[in-house]
């Protein structure tokens, strides 16, 4: 293992304490689990329980993603200290597990890249190149905001070990392009993390394919010799691997999830783009876009003079192809690119550390002595360090109060509208379930987590009810989502179906429906008038209001019809 470099140790000090400060930071705010969060803390839960997924309740993710969480509610138990009443954990225990799991991931994550970057036998001109690129990191952590532990941050942080190897590779020397810093075991344990990460949704596999199909193109070109990677072997053997658990599917579970939810999360990706629905439908993410814009032009006015700034751009804009693909609008989708955005201005920094301003800097200013040319560099790397804290945790604030929008809540509308997070504690009695229904995961979650009621049926999530709706309101034959003739009717069936048999059989004390499209939907399946038979209507609720938990809610500010069942005594 070499030593680090006396004259890096302060960018090494800069990226250690940022990193510190981005979990610290986000202890401050573990109570913000966002939506995705929590859905697959309940289904983790639920699996736990000897649950059945797709067979049993509906889940339209990667059962990566559950196994992930587990962990989490284990570790709430513990917190709880106790059997959770009904099925239900306190939410205070599920945050505190899921910001220990998140950081504990976090802290690995960042120790194998360090590790990576120590042992890298580079010279000090290209380790300093490294070194930045861990900054980044740890400004990225930092920036993760209300969507730390989602499914792409957990991606970012499995893949940046893999990255880190990649980066360490392509910057030898190119007599030395064949030199292996580490041993083949931990380039095993970096592939195989990398590959788990990529399988928590199918399509993040993209971005290592692009990473390297990029690499290999540039280099080529620039008459390069490419060598091949065992980790990127190990990366594509754990993604395959990692969907193993379908053959452990039995025939009911696997009938479910081939016959119509696949089909109808595939249809979403073209047919659900909500950032489309306009102004005000989905948060403003622009700063991002701005961000991610400004440091990919000025890195492709340097990628000649710094060649590790193109496998980051790569990742840059394969995170981008990401979020256009998904296009909901929501920070949780746009994770990537914040990452790499934030190593790619830290790269660009060194750069400009090296840059002639600063090697002239004594011919320029006389009475500045060149041996003072370090601490100059010193202060500069500390004071955009600090803006750069300080700037993220400024547009998190501003998010933060963009998101509440006061102005557009219930109290301005209407004074006589409930806030939809109250209708549950004013209309459930102790042991009741619940039921939202509003072909949205938000705001289902966090709200199902928050309220600490149980839910009442298969839906955990109705999601799949706006994707039937836009296949319905595009006027698309069975074909043409390349199923048989009838199966949109039998879906459509079979769904209602089941959300009547709920009502029937689990008897939910509250029960809320989303305007617009459900609840045309469920009206024209004569599931309304089912609910009125046996529930009062007690008017109406909104969401978009405080947003708590989750800070950002996707799709217009509808309004939810409330609904309490009859046989309930009041105290």
């Amino acid at each position: 293992m070499t030593k680090i470099n006396k004259g890096l140790l302060p960018i090494v000090l800069a990226a250690l304490a940022i990193f510190a400060l981005s979990i610290v930071y986000r202890a401050i705010f573990l109570g913000d689990l966002c939506g995705t969060v929590c859905y697959e803390i309940e289904a983790a839960k639920r699996m736990l329980q000897g649950q059945i997924p797709f067979r049993d309740f509906y889940f339209d993710l990667p059962l990566t993603l559950v196994y992930l969480r587990m962990p989490t509610v284990w570790l709430a138990q513990v917190i709880a200290g106790s059997a959770p009443l009904n099925g239900v954990l306190p939410f205070t225990a599920i945050a505190i597990a899921s910001f220990f799991e998140v950081s504990l991931l976090a802290v690995l994550s960042f120790a194998l890249c360090f590790y990576v970057v120590v042992i890298s036998n580079l010279d000090d001109e290209r380790q300093k190149q490294l070194w930045f690129a861990l900054l980044g990191f740890a400004l990225a952590n930092f920036a993760m905001g209300y969507s730390y532990g989602s499914a792409q941050h957990i991606f970012c942080l499995f893949l940046s070990p893999y990255f880190f190897l990649r980066l360490t590779a392509w910057l030898q020397p190119a007599n030395n392009v064949n030199l292996k810093t580490s041993t083949g075991l931990f380039r095993f344990f970096c592939g195989l993390l990398a590959g788990f990460g990529a399988s928590l949704d199918p399509l993040f596999i993209i971005v290592p394919l692009a990473i390297e199909a990029a690499e290999f193109l540039g280099r080529r070109l620039a008459g390069k010799a490419n060598s091949f990677a065992d980790e990127f072997f190990w990366l594509l053997i754990s993604f395959l691997l990692s969907w193993s658990y379908l053959l452990q599917l039995d025939q009911a579970a696997l009938k479910e999830l081939v016959d119509w939810i696949i089909p109808l999360k595939y249809t979403s990706y073209y047919l659900d783009q909500i950032a489309y629905f306009g102004l005000g439908a989905t948060p403003d993410r622009r700063d991002v876009i701005y961000f991610c814009t400004a440091a990919a032009i000025v890195g492709f006015g340097i990628v000649n003079r710094m060649a590790l700034l193109r496998p980051i751009i790569a990742l840059m804009m394969a995170g981008f192809v990401l979020y256009q693909m998904g296009m909901s609008g929501l920070s949780t989708d746009i994770l990537l690119v914040i990452w790499a955005t934030c190593m790619s201005f830290a790269v660009e920094v060194c750069y400009l550390l090296d840059s002639s301003f600063f090697t002239n800097i004594s011919r320029r200013y006389p009475k500045l002595s060149y041996r003072r040319l370090p601490k100059v560099q010193l202060t500069v790397v500390v004071a955009l360090c600090s803006i750069s804290v300080v700037v993220l945790a400024a547009l998190e604030i501003m998010q933060r109060r963009e998101n509440v929008t006061a102005l557009t809540g219930p109290q301005a509308i209407d004074p006589t509208y409930l806030e939809l997070a109250d209708a549950f504690p004013k209309y459930c009695q102790p042991g009741d379930s619940i039921m939202i229904l509003n072909g949205r995961l938000l705001p289902g979650f966090p709200l199902y987590s928050l309220t600490e009621k149980p839910i009442a049926g298969y839906f955990i999530s109705t999601e799949a009810f706006s994707s039937l709706a836009n296949i319905e309101a595009h006027n698309l034959a069975d074909h043409m989502v390349g199923k048989p003739f009838g199966w949109i009717a039998a879906t459509k069936k079979k769904m209602f179906d089941r959300v009547r048999s709920d009502i029937e059989k689990n008897r939910p004390g509250v029960i809320v429906v989303e305007g617009g499209q459900t609840f045309d939907g469920l009206e024209k399946s004569s599931i309304i008038a089912r609910i009125l038979a046996d529930y009062t209507c007690q008017g109406e609720a909104r969401y978009h209001s405080r947003c708590v938990g989750a800070k950002e809610f996707a799709d217009w500010n509808y309004r939810y019809n409330v609904y309490e069942r009859h046989s309930k005594t009041k105290n």
